[in-house]
């Protein structure tokens, strides 16, 4: 299991100098959205759906973000879940 491309994508957007523009998990979700396009945003909607109603567990999403190009860290895998859920949350309001 891998995250999508699509996934790695937004993951790149969150760079280690994203935390001065972006003080809020919302203000993440935003920043890690701003670079895709409409049909980039449609298929991770639908990879972030297929991922989190998985059986992937808290471990196996942290070494997954851990993988990721983002340099952004989270600790636990149950963070990754909840910014995972914040995320699809927001590409849901678009």
């Amino acid at each position: 299991m891998k995250f999508s491309d699509e996934l790695n994508e937004a993951c790149r957007s969150l760079h280690q100098d994203v935390e001065y523009y972006a003080k809020t998990e919302a203000e993440l979700t935003e920043a890690s959205l701003a670079g895709l396009s409409d049909k980039q945003r449609r298929k991770l909607t639908a990879d972030l759906h297929t991922l989190l109603e998985s059986n992937v567990t808290d471990d196996k999403l942290r070494a997954l973000w851990w993988d990721s190009p983002s340099d952004i860290v989270f600790e636990k895998g149950a963070d990754v879940r909840a910014f995972l859920s914040l995320l699809l949350n927001k590409l849901k309001q678009l």
